[in-house]
């Protein structure tokens, strides 16, 4: 018997999932073992070749939902940012940043609260040409 409470499944018992179904298991008896609606079940089996893909590539196993940025470009250039400080071995985050703020003379909140992650004057970083 299903429960009144929402369940949302991983991508590890979707994949599970799929290889029941695959293995002619009924759609309804997988929704129950997963205790699930059957809908859920069906909505599987339309995403299957996504699912797939996604547990391919390595994606998070625990993860149970799959959020994008709504602006694809700038997701994608915090990506480039990103991945280029790390490359270079250049913080971007923590004591390095306050240490920055401290030295550029910007007078930021010292007690520690929301205050301590923001940032306050230019960026640490500069871009650089990718291309």
């Amino acid at each position: 018997m299903l429960s009144n409470e929402r369940r949302s499944l991983s991508l590890a018992e979707r994949v599970d999932a799929v290889k029941r179904l695959e293995a002619q298991e009924s759609q309804s008896s997988v929704a129950k073992c997963f205790g699930v609606h059957p809908s859920t079940i069906s909505r599987i089996i339309k995403n299957k070749q996504q699912i797939l893909t996604d547990w391919q590539n390595n994606s998070k196993p625990d993860r149970k939902r799959k959020r994008t940025g709504i602006a694809d470009d700038v997701e994608e250039a915090l990506l480039r940012w990103f991945s280029q400080a790390r490359r270079l071995q250049v913080p971007v985050s923590g004591p390095h940043r306050r240490r920055s703020r401290g030295a550029r003379g910007a007078q930021a909140p010292q007690s520690g609260g929301w205050g301590s992650t923001m940032h306050f004057g230019p960026p640490t970083l500069t871009p650089v040409d990718l291309n």
